[in-house]
């Protein structure tokens, strides 16, 4: 008996590994180096074009203000530029008065948000 059966001979273009394939369906990945982009067709050996030369000439370029020119921009604009801080974080939350055996006397207290430790408010 005789069956007719297709397969394909397949070439990875990555690394060049050899396969033939078991059923007739086009392989998804590389069997040795297992990319999907085995059947992309690369051209590494090729020259890579050259980048287009920069035009050196003042037109071609925009111009650029001094530091001095954009100074007194502002300066006639009457805006300061301000950088707003954000608030200090304060990993310490209040948690009110608490009885202090060592002490003797209630103590503001505080918790830490993340450990759970306790430590008494420091005074400002």
């Amino acid at each position: 008996m005789i069956r007719e059966q297709i397969v394909y001979v397949c070439v990875c273009s990555k690394c060049e590994h050899k396969w033939t394939t078991k059923t007739k369906d086009i392989p998804l990945r590389c069997s040795k180096c297992n990319r999907i982009t085995w059947n992309d067709d690369y051209a590494f050996d090729l020259p890579q074009e050259a980048p287009e030369p920069i035009d050196p000439t003042p037109a071609a370029q925009p111009a650029r203000k001094s530091l001095a020119e954009l100074q007194a921009m502002i300066d006639g604009i009457g805006v300061t530029p301000t950088i707003a801080a954000e608030p200090a974080f304060d990993p310490w939350q209040d948690i009110g008065p608490h009885w202090n055996e060592i002490q003797g006397e209630m103590v503001e207290m505080q918790k830490h948000y993340k450990t759970g430790a306790f430590r008494p408010k420091p005074k400002e």
